[in-house]
């Protein structure tokens, strides 16, 4: 029996392709469009409706991340906030500053991973927060990746403020994120927006102390791996 060839690979092929990348009825950018502005339809759809027009929450997450690290990597050293963040710290004094860099250099480099660490978080105290509304966690975990994706646009836009200031830089991207996390359960759960303020505060709270204590706690082993090894040479 022969195998049917694939077809060839024409203009009109790669056209086509572009074409279903910027589609704005279906694909990525719908999907940003769609969560940025209208997240509680979004959800909605996505959920319990023809989500064939939605790009998958897992891969546009990870492309997400990776434009947003990537763009903001090659303008913001991060080393620089570590230390500023060290400086403040009661034990930096203890804390050798190549060890401190040596840190800097590995949130850097695995900052996308970091960031991703949050996502899980904000999903658990969603499905906790919630969990009256019946849904199953891993769908808080598909529109966290939405609202993430989202974010990660902000996070773009704020490149200016982290080149300024890496404190004030950061403190922008939280002011722009939570109420857009806000404005996402208020639209998704359809409750008043003094609730959804207090459960939206309490979720993004607990997230970002969470998984900042997931990312120093690595950061302390790390430094006391290095100590320990340094003083045993």
């Amino acid at each position: 029996m022969e195998v049917q060839k694939p077809p060839r690979i024409t203009y009109s092929h790669l056209l086509d392709s572009v074409k279903s990348v910027l589609n704005l009825e279906k694909g990525i950018f719908f999907t940003l469009k769609e969560f940025a502005f209208y997240p509680g339809r979004a959800a909605e759809n996505y959920l319990f409706g023809d989500r064939k027009r939605f790009m998958d929450p897992i891969k546009l997450l990870i492309l997400t991340t990776s434009i947003a690290t990537f763009i903001t990597l090659s303008f913001v050293d991060m080393t620089e906030g570590m230390k500023a963040a060290f400086y403040y710290s009661e034990s930096a004094n203890s804390v050798p500053k190549e060890f401190i860099e040596e840190v800097g250099i590995l949130f850097q480099k695995y900052y996308n991973l970091l960031y991703l660490s949050m996502v899980p978080c904000i999903a658990f105290f969603a499905w906790a927060i919630y969990k009256s509304k019946g849904w199953y966690f891993a769908e808080h975990l598909a529109i966290a990746m939405y609202i993430s994706s989202v974010v990660n646009g902000i996070s773009i836009l704020s490149i200016p403020f982290l080149l300024y200031d890496f404190s004030i830089g950061t403190t922008i991207i939280l002011a722009f994120q939570f109420p857009y996390l806000w404005f996402c359960y208020h639209k998704i759960f359809k409750e008043d927006w003094q609730i959804s303020f207090g459960k939206s505060t309490l979720i993004l709270f607990l997230g970002l102390f969470v998984s900042s204590m997931f990312s120093w706690f690595l950061a302390g082993c790390y430094i006391g791996y290095r100590m320990a090894a340094e003083g045993a040479l």
